[in-house]
C-alpha cells in the first residue's frame, strides 16, 4: 500500500476515534435520571397509561452507548399489567456522532406480563381513551431487540381461560413502529422479525413443552411459522398467520400433533387411566374476527385423528354388545362421543359423565382402528369419516359439533354390520352442558345371536333395504383392506 494511502487511512481513524471518544466523554456527563423522566413522561403520554421507573438508572458505554433502567413498570390504574427487572436501551455510535440519537437496540430483562380480558371490548393492557399526541409523530425503529426470561400470563375472565408463558426468550431484528392513521387498520403493529423459545406454554390443562418459533411481522400481518415442541407426549409442527390490515381480521391455522398418548389426552380432564396407546391429529382451519366467539363461529377447514392399537379401560365393548340384554343398559354415545370425536371431544366432555367409561372394572377394550375425520364450516364440525373397529365390531358416528352455539346437531352413534348398515343407533342432541341421550334404537329384530348380525349383514334378517351408515374407511375384522397396485 502506497505510503500517502497509509498516512490517509491513520488520519482518517484518528479523527474517528477523537470523534468517538468527544462523544463518550460527553455521555459520561448525561445525567441518567434526565433520561428517566423523560422516558417516562413520554411512555406515559404515548401508551396512555402510567410508565414509571422504580429503580436507579444508569449510564451504559460497552459496547455501546446505552441507558439502563431498573425496575420499569407500566400500570392501568390500580393493574400493573408489565413489571421488567431492567431496560436497557443503546444507541447507534455514528448519528450520536453527528449529534442525533438513534436507538440500535432495547432489552427487557426478566419481564413479568399479566394479561387481563376483564369484560367484553376491556382489557388491562389498553388504555380506556386515546393516548396523548404531541406533534408531528415518527416513526419508531429499533435494530435490534431481546427479551430474556420472559413470563406471561393471559385470563380471559369472559371465556374463563387462561394462558401461561414461561421462561421464554424472544430476540428479533428490524422492528418499525409507524405512527397510527386515523383511516388506518384498528390494530397498529410493528414491522418485524425475530425468534421465540418457550420451556412451557399452557392453555388450560394442556401443556406445550420447548416450544419455538419463528415470529414476524409485515403490513399487519403476524406470520408465527415453524412453531415446534412437545405436548401430550408427542411433536407438534404447525404455523399461524392472522392478517389484521383489513376491517375484519382473518387467521388461518395448520396443525400437527404426531404420536401423542392417549393417556396424557384424558388426564388433562379426568385423573383416571382411561386409556393406552398413540395418536396423530392434523388440522387445517381458517376463520375470522376479532373476539374467540366470533372466531369460533367462522371456523371451516378439517381436522382427523387417526390411531391403531389401543386399549381402552372400564369395558369391555364386544362383551358388551354379545346380547341384547346387557345392549339394553349399554350407552354407545359413552364410547364414541367422546373417544371417537378425540382431541375435539374436550368441547363435550364437560357436560357429561360417561358413566360406563374408565370405571374400575378390570375390563378392556382392545381397539384395532381409530379415525376421526371432520370438516368444518361456519363453526359447525361435520363428521366426515369417523369410527374405530374392536376384534369384532364396528361403531360408527355421524351428524356433527356446533361449536360456534355449544351444541350437538343430529349427533348419531351406531354399531354397523359388515356392510356399514346400522345394527343398533343412539342419539345425542342438546347443549354441551346438559345433553340428552337417547334410548338405544334397533334397527332390526334380534332373531339371534348379536354377534351373527354384525358378520353376515341386517339384510338377511330384514326386508328393508339398507342405507349405509357408514361408508369410510375402517374396515371389518373379517375384511382385510383392498390394496391398490402401485400402492
Amino acid at each position: 500500500m502506497p505510503k500517502a494511502i497509509r498516512i490517509f487511512l491513520i488520519i482518517l481513524a484518528g479523527l474517528f476515534l477523537a470523534g468517538s471518544l468527544l462523544v463518550v466523554l460527553a455521555w459520561l456527563v448525561i445525567d441518567a435520571d434526565d433520561f428517566k423522566d423523560q422516558l417516562e413522561q413520554t411512555a406515559s403520554r404515548a401508551l396512555g397509561m402510567k410508565a414509571e421507573v422504580q429503580g436507579p438508572s444508569r449510564v451504559l458505554l460497552w459496547p455501546v452507548p446505552g441507558l439502563r433502567f431498573e425496575d420499569f413498570s407500566i400500570s392501568k390504574g390500580d393493574s400493573e399489567w408489565l413489571k421488567v427487572s431492567a431496560l436497557e436501551v443503546r444507541v447507534r455510535i455514528m448519528p450520536l456522532v453527528r449529534g442525533r440519537l438513534e436507538l440500535a437496540s432495547l432489552g427487557l430483562v426478566e419481564p413479568n406480563l399479566r394479561l387481563e380480558r376483564l369484560e367484553e371490548e376491556r382489557f388491562n393492557f389498553i388504555p380506556d381513551h386515546e393516548p396523548e399526541k404531541s406533534g408531528q409523530a415518527q416513526p419508531l425503529t429499533i435494530q435490534n431487540f431481546k427479551v430474556s426470561d420472559l413470563n406471561l400470563s393471559f385470563t380471559d375472565q369472559v371465556a374463563d381461560q387462561r394462558i401461561t408463558a414461561e421462561n421464554c426468550d424472544w430476540i428479533g431484528h428490524d422492528l418499525k413502529l409507524n405512527p397510527s392513521q386515523a383511516d388506518g387498520p384498528q390494530l397498529n403493529l410493528p414491522d418485524f422479525n425475530s425468534n421465540l423459545t418457550c420451556s412451557q406454554i399452557t392453555l388450560s390443562n394442556l401443556v406445550a413443552l420447548g416450544v419455538k418459533a419463528t415470529i414476524s411481522a409485515q403490513s399487519q400481518q403476524i406470520m408465527i411459522s415453524q412453531v415446534t415442541g412437545e405436548l401430550l407426549g408427542g411433536e407438534f409442527t404447525g404455523w399461524l398467520k392472522s392478517d389484521f390490515a383489513g376491517p375484519r381480521p382473518h387467521h388461518s391455522l395448520e396443525l400437527e400433533l404426531a404420536d401423542f398418548q392417549i393417556e396424557q389426552f384424558i388426564k388433562t380432564f379426568r385423573e383416571e387411566k382411561g386409556a393406552e396407546g398413540r395418536a396423530t391429529f392434523i388440522t387445517q382451519l381458517n376463520s375470522s374476527g376479532q373476539s374467540f366467539p366470533e372466531i369460533v363461529a367462522g371456523l371451516n377447514g378439517q381436522a382427523e385423528l387417526n390411531g391403531t392399537d389401543i386399549i381402552l379401560y372400564g369395558l369391555n365393548i364386544d362383551q358388551q354388545l354379545t346380547n341384547y340384554e346387557s345392549t339394553q343398559q349399554f350407552k354407545l354415545v359413552d364410547v364414541a362421543a367422546f373417544f371417537v370425536a378425540g382431541p375435539l371431544g374436550v368441547g363435550i366432555t364437560r357436560g357429561y359423565g360417561f358413566a360406563s367409561l374408565f370405571a374400575h372394572t378390570g375390563e378392556q377394550t382392545h381397539i384395532r382402528e381409530l379415525v376421526s375425520k371432520w370438516d368444518f364450516a361456519d363453526g359447525v364440525a361435520k363428521a366426515q369419516d369417523v369410527a374405530f373397529a374392536t376384534a369384532q365390531n364396528r361403531i360408527a358416528l355421524n351428524g356433527g359439533l356446533d361449536y360456534a352455539n355449544s351444541r350437538f346437531q343430529d349427533l348419531n352413534v351406531a354399531v354397523v354390520d359388515v356392510d356399514g348398515c346400522a345394527v343398533v343407533e343412539q342419539a345425542i342432541h342438546g347443549d354441551f352442558q346438559n345433553p340428552k341421550v337417547d334410548t338405544p334404537n334397533f334397527l332390526v329384530a334380534l332373531t339371534g345371536p348379536f354377534v351373527d348380525i354384525i358378520e353376515r349383514g341386517v339384510g338377511l334378517f330384514t326386508d328393508k333395504e339398507c342405507d349405509p351408515f357408514y361408508t369410510g374407511s375402517v374396515f371389518p375384522a373379517a375384511i382385510e383392506p383392498v390394496v391398490q397396485a402401485g400402492e
